[in-house]
C-alpha cells in the first residue's frame, strides 16, 4: 500500500543528499519502478525535454515526463558523477548500475531517519498512482506513465480509489 501524504513528506525531508534526491524524486513523481530508473543510463536523461527514457517490461520503451524539481536533482546528481560511467546510478563498480537492494536498503535508513516505517521504492510507485487517480488524472494516462500493458492492470491495481471517484463522479452527473 502507499504511505500516507504526511510519510512521504517526512521522507522527503530525510532526503537531503545529491543522489537521493536523484533517486527518490523521480520515482515519486513518475511512477517508474526502481529498476527502470536503475537501468536507466545517463543518455537517457534528456534536461531540455525534462525527460527520461526508461526500458520497462518487456523491453519496452517510455519516456517519463520529470517535474522541474525532479530535473534539477538529476542534473545536480549527474555533475557529480565520473564521466566514465554509463549509468545514472551507478554501484560500487562505476560499470555496474546500483543494485535495487541497495536502493531498498538507502530507503529503509532514509525512512529510520525520517522516524516513519520502513517503506519501498515500489511504495513510492503506489503513491504516484495513488495521488494521481485520486486527485482525477484520467486513467489512460496513469497506465501509460506507470508503464502498465494496458489501463485494465492499473484499474485492477488501484480500483478502490477509482471506485470511489467514479461512485462521486456519477453521483454528481446523473
Amino acid at each position: 500500500s502507499a504511505p500516507p501524504a504526511e510519510h512521504i513528506a517526512a521522507f522527503l525531508k530525510a532526503v537531503t543528499k545529491t543522489r537521493d534526491k536523484a533517486l527518490f524524486l523521480p520515482l515519486l513523481d513518475t511512477g517508474a519502478r526502481i529498476s527502470e530508473l536503475l537501468t536507466a543510463p545517463r543518455a537517457a536523461f534528456n534536461t531540455q525535454a525534462a525527460t527520461l527514457t526508461v526500458i520497462g517490461k518487456g523491453d519496452k520503451q517510455r519516456v517519463l515526463h520529470l517535474h522541474p524539481r525532479a530535473v534539477q536533482a538529476l542534473i545536480a546528481h549527474v555533475a557529480t558523477r565520473p564521466a566514465s560511467t554509463p549509468w545514472l546510478f551507478h554501484g560500487h563498480d562505476p560499470r555496474e548500475p546500483m543494485d535495487r537492494r541497495a536502493a531498498e536498503k538507502l530507503m529503509s535508513r532514509l525512512c529510520e531517519r525520517a522516524g516513519i516505517p520502513h517503506y519501498t521504492p515500489r511504495q513510492l510507485r503506489h503513491a504516484y498512482a495513488t495521488i494521481m487517480l485520486s486527485r482525477g488524472a484520467p486513467l489512460p494516462a496513469v497506465s501509460r506513465s506507470m508503464g502498465h500493458a494496458s489501463p485494465s492492470i492499473t484499474a485492477n491495481v488501484y480500483w478502490h480509489i477509482l471506485g470511489e471517484q467514479e461512485i462521486i463522479d456519477a453521483h454528481d452527473k446523473y
